[in-house]
């Protein structure tokens, strides 16, 4: 083996080192953020639950906040890519609207039943100031508004749009979050995450379809 190829060897073994620490460490964030807030949290604490020296967390960030975004970054860039692989569908799809909607919020709630520390993280009110959440919900909900300009059988004007598609995501959000944490304190039975995505799927069909009606009577 020549040196040029040793020296290609050993790059990439340091390359693969190096990645699998960074994933110890967003792992060992992503858990920490999910119970702790960000004023709270430090990084002896993410340090310590990756089982890493203290300063190898400067190798890779520069700050708790640059991991925090970083956490959230990474997480939700997969739901992102399922949306509008989605959004794609749905475009050409012959399913009516409202069971289009349906599919769409049990996507978000799969998503939130797959990644709940994640989902804690990003919408349960521990980004201490710093708008991610509130940034992540108008970035869905511009995503929800172009779905129903698409699917939905009326020409609805962009401000009212823009009004129903934040109280879906907010709803949802929140009641996301809700089932989370009553199913963490329940002791009994509690409504499964496709229930409640089936009840919240109920609500939102019979307000925009009560839109509709409204507004056809306008």
């Amino acid at each position: 083996m020549s040196e040029k190829d040793k020296q290609g060897k050993r790059s990439g073994r340091k390359a693969r080192r190096q990645a699998e620490t960074r994933k110890r460490l967003l792992d060992a964030a992503r858990k920490i953020f999910a119970t702790t807030a960000l004023t709270s949290a430090t990084i002896a604490q993410i340090t310590e639950r990756a089982d890493l020296g203290f300063g190898t967390f400067y190798l890779h960030f520069s700050s708790k906040e640059d991991i925090y975004l970083a956490v959230l970054k990474k997480g939700f860039s997969e739901l992102g890519e399922e949306l509008d692989v989605f959004l794609d569908k749905a475009k050409e799809s012959e399913y009516a609207w409202d069971e289009i909607i349906e599919s769409a919020i049990a996507k978000f709630f799969h998503f939130a039943g797959e990644n709940s520390d994640l989902f804690q993280v990003g919408f349960a009110g521990f980004d201490a100031g710093m708008r991610v959440g509130v940034s992540l919900r108008e970035r869905y909900a511009d995503w929800f508004a172009e779905l129903l300009r698409e699917i939905h059988p009326l020409d609805i004007p962009d401000c009212e749009l823009e009004l129903l598609s934040t109280a879906i995501v907010a709803m949802v959000n929140r009641s996301a979050v809700w089932w989370m944490q009553q199913n963490e304190e329940s002791e009994k039975d509690f409504l499964s995450l496709e229930e409640v995505s089936a009840i919240v799927s109920r609500f939102a069909i019979a307000g925009l379809a009560d839109f509709d009606s409204i507004s056809k009577e306008n």
